[in-house]
């Protein structure tokens, strides 16, 4: 098979509870047509970290083969997102001195640079340096400084960094599946793209994504992200919660959550019985048979505690006020109520995000579960026509020794 040149993007999720594969390429319109898709249930992986590289390696294989398979190529570098206790947000402020001279994208460059040497942590790489304003001699509220004139510019950015170690593990796993990261993209990040309309990324929204190990926010305000962060709980944990509850089965947990959860009580959940598998102890399944109001019972703490904990944090941030709406995606999202629910939670108009259609994306990929996969893809094809692509996306990661040791690995491998 044919391996793929620039005209082709290619992203993959590597989530706590699937990993997805979508190989698009880039039409003559510049728009994208997805030509392979692959998912794979997730193995080796916990809260976006790899905890047993033989088993997520066997699981990336099988989602990028899958998706090989279905476009007739072979893939050799992916955009990867980034997810969990690895990302932390920073806001940072630069200015220097363009006296007598017209501000140039390289003046642009220089202050940016300059914002993110600001981070000295060795343990950590920056994944994301967005420029959230700039500003000439205090004059506030500009958006692209290039060509106009003054004294001194300065710059707020939002900036975004990640776990070395964190990131060294998945570049070396996917070095051993023959992989090169031609970039990485935070989670949130990505699914906020695919889902948010332009006039909420303007106007300020909250994002939150139900992910299945943790929960994830991006903030948006004037088209910039300007805050991200995580809860390390999510759907995983609701399906245990009904597991250990119910005494049955993490898979009859899921199946029960998916068909009957529910976060609003009614009369009828009381009369409402649903037969939940439990095994007896000479190792037979019995049905045991259950109030659906137990399940809604088992299934609301676990909610609340994780809105909560988003609330608290939003509070922290100074941005739980910032806009008039939420957009909750992700796979734990279609949960029956939780709509509702979270309107209450932030006073807050709520809409359900779901991704943006993309040609050749198939029916059972145009859920919530697949906003992080589109948004890479959505993100990396804005970036691509951008002259700041190559600055902007990997200040700091290709020059670090990621890259040397993904070639090392690809060479003894």
């Amino acid at each position: 098979m044919p391996r793929l040149g620039k005209s082709f993007i290619t992203s993959l999720d590597i989530g706590s509870s699937k990993i997805s594969c979508f190989i698009s390429e880039i039409l003559p319109d510049g728009q994208l047509n997805i030509i392979g898709i692959g998912h794979q249930v997730s193995g080796g992986i916990k809260s976006g970290t790899i905890t047993d590289i033989r088993l997520a390696e066997n699981s990336i294989r099988a989602a990028v083969g899958a998706a090989e398979q279905m476009a007739g190529v072979n893939v050799d570098r992916v955009i990867v997102n980034i997810s969990g206790c690895m990302q932390k947000s920073h806001h940072l402020y630069a200015e220097m001195s363009v006296t007598n001279h017209e501000i140039s994208s390289r003046d642009i460059h220089k202050i940016i640079a300059q914002g993110c040497g600001q981070i000295q942590d060795e343990d950590r790489e920056i994944i994301h340096c967005i420029p959230v304003e700039y500003a000439i001699d205090n004059m506030k509220g500009i958006k692209d400084p290039n060509g106009m004139h003054g004294k001194v510019l300065s710059a707020q950015m939002h900036v975004v960094a990640a776990s070395h170690s964190s990131l060294l593990n998945i570049t070396s796993c996917l070095a051993k599946c023959h992989l090169d990261v031609e970039d990485f993209i935070i989670s949130p990040y990505a699914s906020a793209i695919a889902c948010l309309s332009r006039d909420e990324k303007e106007l300020g929204t909250i994002f939150i994504d139900f992910g299945g190990s943790h929960t994830s926010i991006a903030i948006f305000k004037h088209s910039n992200m300007i805050y991200a962060d995580f809860i390390p709980v999510g759907g995983s944990h609701i399906t245990n919660d009904i597991a250990l509850g119910l005494a049955t089965s993490l898979e009859s947990a899921e199946r029960a959550k998916t068909l009957y959860g529910n976060l609003i009580s009614t009369a009828k959940d009381e009369r409402e019985i649903i037969d939940i598998p439990q095994v007896g102890d000479d190792g037979r399944a019995e049905m045991n048979h259950v109030q659906r109001s137990t399940l809604v019972g088992i299934i609301r703490p676990r909610v609340d505690e994780i809105l909560e904990l988003i609330s608290s944090r939003l509070q922290a941030s100074g941005y739980r006020n910032i806009g008039g709406n939420v957009v909750i995606s992700g796979g734990g999202s279609q949960l029956g109520g939780l709509k509702e629910l979270v309107a209450n939670y932030f006073s807050k108009q709520v809409r359900q995000g779901l991704p943006k259609k993309i040609e050749g994306m198939a029916e059972s990929t145009k859920g919530a579960a697949f906003s992080t996969c589109t948004g890479m893809l959505l993100l990396t094809l804005e970036k691509r026509k951008l002259s700041s692509y190559d600055f902007m996306g990997r200040i700091s990661r290709f020059n670090s020794p990621l890259q040397r040791i993904a070639e090392w690995f690809r060479e003894n491998f």
